[in-house]
């Protein structure tokens, strides 16, 4: 069962490993929120609720929340992070070391040579290799890889306590989830449509290797469209080159759709 940290209405991965399984093996796109400005794509990745109500129909994962992230970290928690990111640094140290010395090694016969040309004394390969050895900098913490965290310490993080799934529908509605869930049963990829101005996109593959192909709206059965609003649904679509497609559920409470397409006159 995957622990789905929720926060402020949304459902968060922190897990690397939890975040492939979802993707690989549900389909579960997500969006990664974790980006800084020299690194694109990283953890946490945000579900939608949808999504998350999905993973917890089927049995996938639950909701919980860290009570104790929500509390400030005591002098204790925050001598031990230093103290971890200290041993990182101590650790980039001796790799520094060890992969010098290997490219040292694999020159020391081309650098005794030219020693030789120079003063014709014979110099043996550990006085070479101590000598520039003994030249390395010191690696200052500000020239290290500085680890940034895709999930919390254990220590921080406390005993997890469940959430209750009808937390997510002050973020969504029954509609969407059941939209949601046959479009996923149908085996599409599905991440949000909200900058074309719909509910999903929707994919015949993962959305890393390929175009939408959908754009979803979830309207309800009884709700009524001015004839300016279809052109514009069929003027999104058209423009980006994807059919826009309006979802509702019927009398049945099944998910029927209608799909707009742009005729040229």
């Amino acid at each position: 069962m995957i622990n789905l940290s929720f926060y402020d209405g949304v459902s968060l991965v922190f897990n690397v490993n939890d975040w492939y399984e979802l993707r690989t093996k549900y389909r579960i796109v997500g969006e990664f929120i974790g980006a800084t400005r020299t690194i694109p794509i990283a953890l946490p990745s945000a579900l939608c609720p949808e999504e998350t109500y999905l993973l917890i129909k089927k049995g996938v994962a639950k909701l919980v929340k860290w009570e104790n992230l929500y509390c400030v970290p005591s002098l204790v928690d925050k001598e031990k992070f230093q103290t971890k990111l200290n041993q990182s640094f101590e650790e980039q140290k001796v790799i520094f070391v060890e992969d010098r010395k290997m490219q040292l090694e694999n020159l020391v016969d081309t650098i005794i040579l030219g020693k030789k040309r120079e003063s014709a004394e014979n110099v043996s390969k550990d006085d070479i290799l101590r000598t520039e050895m003994s030249k390395f900098p010191i690696l200052k913490e500000e020239n290290m890889v500085s680890c940034i965290c895709t999930q919390h310490p254990e220590y921080l993080r406390g005993t997890a306590t469940d959430v209750s799934t009808s937390n997510l529908f002050n973020y969504t509605n029954k509609l969407k989830c059941a939209v949601y869930e046959d479009l996923w049963d149908k085996g599409y990829y599905i991440t949000s449509g909200r900058k074309f101005g719909g509910d999903f996109l929707v994919y015949l593959g993962d959305p890393v290797s390929y175009h939408a192909v959908y754009i979803v709206k979830c309207v309800q059965g009884e709700e009524s469209h001015n004839v300016s609003e279809i052109i514009a649904y069929g003027r999104i679509g058209t423009s980006v080159k994807k059919k826009f497609v309006l979802a509702s559920l019927n009398s049945e409470e099944k998910v029927s759709y209608i799909a707009l397409s742009w005729l040229d006159a």
